[in-house]
């Protein structure tokens, strides 16, 4: 088809191009254009970044050798000046800063399954890319959702139409590594890597591995890349809403509330026993939403998910300093790490500590009363610990908590199963700061007195990342950008993946359709053993450090 000029009508402008069809006779076909701008809907081929009103015509396409090839373009500007490339003798190629892909006769497009524009192809996520920003949107909500690295890399170069089997362990350069950039057209094609384990004394140690195992080493990288590159772009606007949303509901006079747990992680022995020295933790804060005045008990929400070397009061002060809000009240278990993190991180006045109550009664019946509740007594001790619960008289003041707890261990000293000095460490650390708290959550029934909901929060959204593959994690910064993507999937902004397709394009256009190089998130490996900077403490607290916390 080549432009044949133009005519006026009532509804405005028409350019009149001739087509010249394979089979056929040649003819006319008319196209609205209107103010020199074509009308919506009729997008045709980009700007030349140096020659603004030139002749852009298509030039081919480029990087197909494996997977979608993308379009090239060709810019005719007669009159050559200083901007132009080196050797500019009136033409030269160039690819949009985002470039697409090429469109072939009959391709259609996979959401409204209409014939796409030729210069309409999908748009890929950054330069240097073959993937389209909407297959990277949806292996990012896959991996939020619990899907491993490897399963959404599979899925990534099926989305693509690269065959897996081209896909081997070992190469010189990963499917998704930066390459070299002669040309803004270029873009090699490569493979994925895999690097060989360190072996002591040079001997190559031969071990069984099954075929996912093998297969999981040849995609996991894509995936994983793919959670370094983009995740911070997402995560920067959820965490943007959800600090609007905290000002806005203390604006409104609302109670900024968090309802704080961890999770540890323990490594396993060869024989399959838990070891405690080579773990790490999660933790996790959520916030009460009140902004649905439909629901006076307000929602729960994630507010914010860590994995930390260790979980110790400093742990939890880079988490508090990370989200950098005080909030008026903080409900958890009693545990030291917290205790210490409260009272340290938070100036006068703290907010205000209420202990959960369902965390005590867990407490109580795994170590003090363990025993007990299997003997002759447990039917009184059951029914004493029944009465912790938000509206049982035992709560109606800070004498009737104190009571309780004197009941409590009258019932203890006439049994010898229980063990006394945990009861009293478990009395130290929660009668005296619910006591505390009790007029401030007598005076308002809408305050929660327990955690049991972060529970559920943990068991839907956490632990289906964690299930079966918490011992893979290794590096802390690629793992914390998991957890952010988890909390933008519990959010809702993992929903719709055409709209964190244009996010990512927002963010890529000021930088001219580059990305952060893929795979740049790597622990330095020495020569013998192996390095897991999620299992650093002293990396932790070299942060803390720097913070001005430890």
């Amino acid at each position: 088809m080549v432009a044949n000029g133009t005519y006026r009508q009532a509804s405005g402008t028409v350019r009149r191009y001739k087509c010249f069809p394979l089979t056929g006779d040649p003819h006319t076909v008319g196209v609205g254009i209107e103010g020199g701008r074509r009308l919506h809907g009729q997008q045709g081929a980009p700007t030349c970044p140096l020659h603004p009103g030139s002749h852009v015509t298509r030039h081919g396409p480029y990087g197909g050798t494996v997977g979608a090839p993308r379009q090239r373009y060709r810019c005719d500007h007669t009159r050559c000046t200083s901007a132009c490339r080196s050797g500019c003798k009136g033409f030269h190629t160039f690819t949009p800063p985002l470039p697409r892909h090429h469109v072939k006769p009959g391709d259609q497009c996979d959401d409204c399954l209409e014939l796409r524009g030729i210069h309409r192809g999908e748009l890929v996520v950054a330069r240097r890319h073959r993937w389209p920003g909407r297959v990277v949107a949806d292996r990012l909500a896959e991996m939020a959702a619990g899907a491993s690295y490897a399963r959404a890399g599979r899925n990534a170069l099926q989305a693509v139409g690269i065959p897996t089997s081209q896909v081997r362990r070992r190469s010189a350069t990963p499917i998704d590594a930066p390459q070299p950039d002669p040309s803004p057209a270029e873009d090699s094609v490569s493979r994925v890597t895999d690097p060989t384990p360190a072996t002591e004394a040079g001997v190559k140690k031969k071990r069984r591995v099954s075929a996912a195992t093998r297969q999981s080493h040849r995609f996991w990288q894509i995936g994983a890349g793919f959670v370094e590159a983009f995740a911070p772009i997402v995560w920067a606007k959820t965490e943007a809403r959800l600090r609007a949303r905290t000002e806005a509901m203390r604006a409104a006079g609302r109670r900024i509330v968090w309802l704080l747990d961890e999770i540890p992680i323990y490594a396993r022995e060869p024989g399959g026993k838990r070891k405690k020295t080579d773990g790490y933790g999660i933790l996790v804060v959520t916030e009460i939403d009140w902004t649905d005045t439909a629901i006076p008990d307000g929602t729960l929400s994630l507010r914010l998910v860590r994995a930390m070397p260790k979980i110790t009061s400093i742990a939890w002060r880079l988490v508090f300093d990370e989200i950098g809000v005080i909030p008026d009240m903080i409900v958890s278990d009693a545990s030291t790490a917290i205790v210490a993190a409260h009272e340290r991180h938070f100036a006068e006045p703290r907010p205000l500590f209420v202990p959960s109550l369902w965390h005590l009664g867990q407490a109580l019946q795994k170590n003090a009363l363990a025993a007990a509740m299997h003997g002759p007594a447990r039917d009184a001790f059951r029914a004493h610990l029944a009465l912790l619960a938000r509206d049982s008289p035992v709560l109606a003041s800070p004498e009737a908590w104190h009571h309780w707890w004197d009941a409590l261990f009258a019932l203890a000293e006439a049994s010898e199963a229980v063990r006394l000095d945990n009861l009293l460490t478990s009395r130290l650390n929660y009668e005296g700061r619910l006591a505390e708290a009790l007029p401030t959550l007598l005076a308002d029934p809408r305050l929660r007195l327990s955690t049991g909901g972060l529970e559920g929060k943990i068991r839907d959204a956490i632990e289906r990342v964690l299930r079966n593959r918490e011992h893979v994690f290794g590096n802390i910064e690629r793992t914390n950008n998991l957890m952010d993507l988890m909390v933008c999937q519990e959010a809702g902004d993992l929903l719709d993946r055409n709209a964190v397709a244009r996010l990512i394009e927002a963010d890529e256009r000021p930088h001219g359709g580059w990305a952060v190089p893929l795979r740049a998130i790597a622990d330095p490996q020495p020569r013998k053993g192996r390095y897991r900077s999620l299992r650093d403490e002293a990396q932790m607290v070299a942060v803390a450090a720097e913070r001005g916390i430890w």
